[in-house]
């Protein structure tokens, strides 16, 4: 009985925090990382994170016991998004990524037609069907190039053992294929002889080994980096050739007050 007066009254003493209101937007987030579990790299590319809003009104509560349950919410709201973020890991082609870019570009073909008929007519048709078809293609250019990339880079990452770092451009990508042709060549002979002079006839035939694998898999992740370069490089192709002139945002508000939709095209009037 003491002990439990002694937790009633710590209960009654202990700090708390009393919040009126208490809101925490939307979060939206993209997530790209890369870690090495023993000899296996993987990396996600783009991975889309959401953390949804939280509201409260008339909050009394402990403040660790209050972050605790703020940390619970968002930790909730992650495993939710696991799926997402296992699509878009780098060795299965991020074809989460690529999903996102297709579904994109086909609302906007959907969409901005729509918007231009209500807004112009059919001359506003055409201009929001044409503005859609450019973005289905860029946005579909946009999801394969980054599948393409991030399947070259993920496997090229695992085979290379001496390569780790990414591609910058082109020329960093034929170098990578040079290199990797040269190291498969030269570890033929390379590898027996380091092999015998450390473990004699076993490391002589280790070597052997070791070099056959190396003529496949070092000018292979040599080209997976060429493919990963020349891939990173049509996407920033893509990404600088946007237009130059924007409209209003979708929603935003016209002269007249009212609500416009944004149909990728301007006011012919």
């Amino acid at each position: 009985q003491e002990l439990e007066a002694q937790r009633a009254v710590a209960t009654v003493l202990e700090p708390r925090v009393l919040l009126e209101f208490l809101s925490i937007s939307e979060v939206e987030l993209l997530l790209t990382a890369r870690a090495a579990l023993a000899s296996l790299h993987a990396g996600t590319h783009r991975a889309p994170l959401r953390f949804g809003e939280i509201a409260a009104v008339g909050v009394l509560h402990n403040p660790r016991h209050l972050a605790l349950g703020l940390a619970a919410s968002y930790v909730a709201d992650g495993v939710l998004s696991a799926p997402m973020v296992i699509g878009s890991l780098e060795l299965l082609g991020n074809p989460a990524w690529l999903l996102t870019s297709l579904l994109r570009g086909m609302g906007d073909l959907v969409r901005l037609p729509l918007a231009g008929l209500r807004r112009s007519g059919p001359l506003g048709l055409i201009g929001g069907l044409q503005n859609g078809v450019l973005s289905l293609l860029r946005n579909g250019a946009d999801g394969a190039l980054t599948s393409v990339h991030s399947l070259s880079s993920g496997v090229a990452r695992n085979l290379s053992v001496s390569q780790r770092r990414e591609p910058a451009s082109l020329v960093d990508g034929v170098l990578a294929l040079g290199n990797g042709v040269l190291g498969g060549v030269t570890g033929l002979i390379a590898d027996p002889v380091r092999g015998a002079a450390r473990g004699g006839l076993v490391g002589l035939l280790k070597g052997v080994g070791t070099g056959a694998i190396g003529v496949v898999t070092k000018p292979t992740g040599g080209a997976l980096r060429l493919v990963s370069a020349a891939s990173l490089g049509l996407l920033r192709a893509i990404s600088t050739q946007q237009p130059s002139a924007q409209p209003a945002p979708l929603g935003g508000r016209g002269s007249d007050g009212e609500d416009e939709e944004d149909d990728g095209q301007e006011d012919p009037s």
